[in-house]
């Protein structure tokens, strides 16, 4: 296992054996991006999406109540008013959700969500991150494999998941 120090929220992660850092990418509209894959298999991955820019102060307070409400599933109402938050994931015509629920990753509390791209049948898992606690600035955690390889390749994904230790 490889471990990683500060990436945004994160004091350290673990990568597989065999997985690489991706090329380092600009910051483009204030997202700070580092993408790892495993070195055979660069369709699946893992990425580490920081914003830079808050969000609105009308997604952010939406953040806030779901986030930190008592632990739930979200409603197709919930997710309507997280679309800032969630981004493409909260377009129906884009991703199919299978799961979305508040909860905690490694005692941090998250947006845990769980789908398919229709288009490009990948699967995804995602955990959104209220970095500063005020909901304006999201770390997101997105794994991604092609349909066919999700199976085999997302006990690695929640491995990465698991390992995260949070900074302080």
């Amino acid at each position: 296992m490889r471990e990683l120090h500060n990436i945004g929220t994160i004091a350290t992660l673990r990568l597989p054996e065999g997985w690489v850092e991706g090329p380092a990418e600009p910051i483009i509209g204030g997202r700070e991006c580092r993408k790892f894959y495993p070195e055979t298999s660069p369709d699946v991955f893992f990425l580490s999406q920081i914003r830079h820019v808050p969000v609105s102060q009308s997604a952010a307070v939406a953040f806030q109540n779901s986030l930190y409400a008592e632990f739930h599933s979200l409603s197709v109402e919930e997710i309507t008013s997280l679309d800032e938050v969630l981004e493409a994931l909260s377009n129906q015509r884009s991703f199919s959700i299978k799961e979305a629920a508040t909860g905690y990753l490694n005692g941090r509390r998250a947006i845990l969500a769980s789908g398919q791209w229709i288009e490009g049948q990948t699967q995804a898992i995602a955990a959104l991150i209220d970095i500063n606690g005020d909901g304006q600035l999201v770390h997101q955690l997105y794994c991604s494999a092609p349909k066919d390889k999700f199976e085999t390749v997302e006990s690695e994904f929640r491995s990465i998941l698991n390992s995260i230790e949070w900074q302080k």
